[in-house]
């Protein structure tokens, strides 16, 4: 008797102490202990990503399925005819295959095989093997248009990230959004009857079109590829746009990389050269300086200043490239012939704030908002901050540096009606879940020179290019193009080393209303330090190749 009495006050003290405890979770703290956030579990699938055709409609970067092998190594050991048919279907080595069956139980065997393949061994073997579905990225064109494109990697958390380019600038868009699970478990994860069962459903990423034309990008590929090899360049950059919408027709970078390939690169080669590294421009910034000029009625197009011979500012002194003077020379000549010295005197005569103010007016100190991740604001002073040499050697293009891409944008207000154009890659956007198409609208951003200015510019490029001292033979005969040259001397240290140059030449045709306008880029070529001799070159190669492919027409005389 006196053991079933303690016995039932010990079960009564224990059933007390968890009625308190109830008590204590349910109607005191229940905030504290019962949050249905520690029932609740999520899993997050990523969407189907948006794929990247080019401005036809070709494709540049798909969407591939492919399969993950699991085999069911317990089985599949004791059926060694089997083993060999995967060995020889999956490419497999017999130590591999041997290590993964000892481990036993099911076991991945092979990574990303294709459909075809997936439903071969399906079709025959279903009882040995799983596959495990997944997407890759592909990129057909490989290294072609790298820079442009970008490529798809991992971000610290493992999951998919869109790195440089479009695939980096677009992620967003193109990554879509999630399929995320939610659920509410129990502490052994097994479901509450009558708990949250959710499931947001996916949205597949938007497929892009680009400006981009595939044929135009593998034109300038395979001219800068031959020009790395003739002029011994270290690196080589091209574009191409058109000058009245911005919309970049081809841009391509070597030597470049393969985005399938990426983790077989550094991250010193995944910097665009066209958008994330500045350069000075060299005498290809000299037409601006001159439009800048015009328009503010500093000179005129008939104006002549004095050539004696080199400029000296204290201890600098500013020459000619070939040491050669005039005496007197017009801003004509002082184009064709690119004189530094004659670049001087004509700056000399535009106010300061002027300079500064077109300068901020072409947005040379701002980033042109191309859709490609990565871009580089330009290194101009401010205005505060100049010295007299400064402001001399800008007329030259030394002294500042910006992007290839500021460059040709700036340069195509001279091409069209003196109009600041936004660069872009992008045609159109196409939603699969809703099907609908958007298409950017493309409008000038501002006027920036007038269509008097302009015209007299046409004038004096076209007479830079007729009347060069270059003999350019593959120069397309019976069209009119406008154009400069460029050799910047690259600084090392603090100084310049004239072994050491950017080779460049800038051009649009017609002169009259451009098709396209082109700049092309040599790093440091050995065969001539001259962008005569290499970029411009390289730049007629090209404009020969457009003029077929756009059907350009040949025309005698324009002024």
């Amino acid at each position: 008797m006196i053991r079933f009495k303690a016995i039932f006050w010990f079960l009564s003290f224990i059933f007390l102490l968890i009625t308190v405890r109830f008590y204590q979770l349910q109607i005191i703290t229940p905030s504290k202990y019962l949050r249905t956030s520690n029932f609740l579990k999520f899993d997050k699938e990523s969407s189907l990503r948006g794929e990247i055709y080019d401005t036809e409609g070709n494709s540049l970067v798909i969407n591939q399925q492919t399969f993950d092998v699991f085999a069911n190594t317990d089985d599949l050991e004791k059926k060694p005819k089997i083993q060999d048919v995967l060995k020889k279907e999956l490419n497999l080595k017999q130590a591999t295959l041997s290590a993964v069956l000892k481990k036993g139980k099911w076991r991945k065997i092979k990574d990303n095989i294709s459909l075809d393949k997936q439903k071969k061994l399906l079709k025959y073997y279903p009882q040995y093997l799983n596959f495990e579905p997944k997407w890759l990225r592909f990129y057909p064109e490989a290294s072609a248009s790298s820079y442009v494109l970008g490529f798809l990697g991992k971000n610290d958390l493992g999951e998919p990230q869109g790195y440089i380019g479009v695939e980096g600038y677009l992620n967003q868009e193109l990554q879509g959004l999630p399929v995320v699970n939610e659920k509410e478990l129990d502490l052994l994860d097994v479901p509450f009857i009558g708990g949250i069962m959710s499931n947001y459903k996916n949205r597949a990423g938007l497929d892009i079109n680009l400006t981009i034309d595939k044929n135009v990008q593998q034109m300038i590929e395979e001219e800068l590829r031959e020009g790395l090899k003739r002029y011994q360049a270290k690196s080589a950059c091209a574009i191409v746009m058109e000058p009245y919408t911005g919309e970049i027709l081809g841009l391509s970078c070597l030597p470049g990389f393969d985005p399938g390939k990426y983790y077989q690169h550094s991250a010193a080669d995944f910097i665009n050269p066209a958008v994330a590294k500045v350069y000075e421009p060299g005498s290809t910034f000299k037409p601006l300086i001159v439009a800048i000029g015009l328009e503010n009625k500093s000179f005129k197009k008939n104006t002549v200043v004095n050539e004696p011979g080199p400029y000296r500012v204290g201890e600098y002194s500013i020459a000619t490239w070939d040491n050669s003077y005039r005496g007197k020379i017009s801003v004509a000549e002082t184009l064709a012939k690119s004189s530094n010295v004659g670049m001087v005197e004509l700056i000399k005569k535009i106010p300061q704030k002027q300079t500064d103010k077109y300068f901020d007016k072409l947005q040379l100190r701002s980033l042109t908002g191309i859709e490609l991740e990565g871009e580089a604001l330009g290194l101009i002073k401010p205005i505060e901050e100049w010295y007299k040499i400064d402001y001399l050697t800008y007329s030259f293009g030394q002294g500042l540096a910006i992007t290839p891409i500021q460059l040709i944008r700036a340069f195509a207000t001279l091409a069209n009606n003196g109009d600041l154009v936004k660069p872009t890659v992008i045609k159109s956007y196409f939603d699969p879940n809703s099907k609908e198409k958007i298409v950017p609208k493309k409008k000038p951003e501002a006027q920036i020179f007038s269509v008097k200015t302009v015209k007299t510019m046409k004038k004096l490029l076209l007479n830079s290019v007729n009347h060069s001292e270059a003999n350019w033979q593959n120069k397309p005969k019976n069209y009119d193009i406008c154009g400069k040259t460029g050799t910047a001397q690259i600084a090392i240290g603090g100084t310049y080393d004239p072994s050491l140059t950017i080779a460049s030449f800038i051009g649009f045709l017609p002169c009259d209303k451009p098709r396209f306008i082109t700049l092309v880029l040599y790093r440091e070529p050995r065969s001539s330090p001259w962008g005569s001799e290499t970029a411009a070159v390289s730049f007629f190669e090209i404009a020969n190749k457009l003029i077929l492919y756009y059907n350009i027409a040949p025309k005698h005389e324009i002024y």
